[in-house]
């Protein structure tokens, strides 16, 4: 790639350096454009006598045919790339759902000195149409050789498939109309920002027998379970975790590095994957059921490490996460 200044004629095919006004200021040409007859024309017509323009050497791909091809190279599911222009390919959902980033080949691509690929944070929530990505090329040329051979789904979109949500109340009789007063507003609320809903109750008292049935049966009719109760899991040898393990379903990972939250409980019953909420889900401050709930419906129960990895901004009242 070489730098030139050179008469309008001698710039036909090239592109231009730098945004190019005539005497009043008017922009007649912008940067980065290829120059095409037309536009040497009014440049004449202006009295512009020099340009300054950009030659890429025969093995160099422009700016716009760069970018979309990186992007290409980076996009996985869920989503859709833009028509590159200035050098910038934006990459958009297809559909709402949870955003899944591979963050260390997003590190590697960034590693790329002629490109920068930019995203929002993995695991956020997005509508259909919205920027998740972003893919921007820095010079005006790339050299072939530079640019990506192999493709990697850097970002993808889950869409929302488990939307029929089961709940089970466990707790003294007695409480079951209390604890549903205050703790399902909030996760209804909850469930249809993510296009899913409660279809099915079920209540016990907190005895590992009494809980494993209402799973079993819970499991049979819905795509998530989700029980709800006075007190948050303390131990794996408690009432609820008892209660998954005569379901025959496992536990993946009691307690959250999140908070609030800490005391969460995730198994799956059957396949159905299962969420012991604690008991900040009657608040509607974030918390880590807003973490869980998306990718659980989108169906991506994460394992206990990627809930371990919560940790780095697990504090999440009061904090810009």
């Amino acid at each position: 790639m070489r730098y030139v200044t050179c008469p309008p004629a001698a710039a036909i095919g090239h592109i231009a350096r730098t945004n190019i006004s005539n005497h009043a200021g008017q922009r007649i040409v912008a940067k980065g454009h290829r120059l095409t007859p037309y536009d040497v024309t009014r440049l004449y017509d202006e009295h512009i006598a020099l340009v300054d323009i950009v030659i890429a050497d025969p093995d160099e791909i422009d700016e716009n045919h760069a970018a979309a091809h990186v992007a290409r190279h980076t996009v996985g599911s869920g989503v859709q790339i833009a028509a590159a222009h200035h050098g910038r390919a934006d990459i958009h959902a297809n559909h709402a759902g949870v955003v899944r980033i591979d963050i260390d080949a997003l590190i590697q691509a960034n590693h790329n000195p002629t490109q920068t690929v930019a995203t929002i944070r993995d695991g956020h929530v997005v509508h259909a149409g919205q920027r998740v990505a972003s893919v921007k090329i820095l010079p005006f040329a790339v050299p072939q050789h530079d640019l990506p051979v192999h493709h990697t789904s850097v970002v993808r979109v889950l869409p929302f498939v488990r939307r029929r949500v089961g709940v089970l109340v466990v707790g003294a009789v007695a409480t079951y109309e209390r604890i549903r007063q205050s703790h399902l507003p909030p996760l209804r609320d909850r469930l249809a920002l993510l296009d899913a809903a409660v279809t099915r109750e079920e209540a016990c008292i907190a005895a590992a027998s009494d809980i494993g049935r209402a799973l079993r049966t819970l499991a049979a009719h819905c795509d998530l379970l989700i029980s709800i109760s006075e007190t948050s899991v303390m131990g794996v040898a408690e009432a609820i975790p008892a209660g998954v393990g005569a379901a025959g379903g496992q536990i993946i990972r009691h307690g959250a590095p999140v908070e609030p939250g800490n005391m969460m409980l995730v198994g799956s019953i059957d396949a159905v994957p299962f969420l012991a909420a604690p008991g900040c889900i009657r608040n509607r401050a974030r918390n880590v059921v807003d973490l869980l709930l998306p990718r659980l419906i989108a169906d991506d129960v994460p394992d206990a490490a990627a809930i371990a990895a919560w940790a780095h901004g697990g504090l999440l009242g009061g904090n810009d996460d």
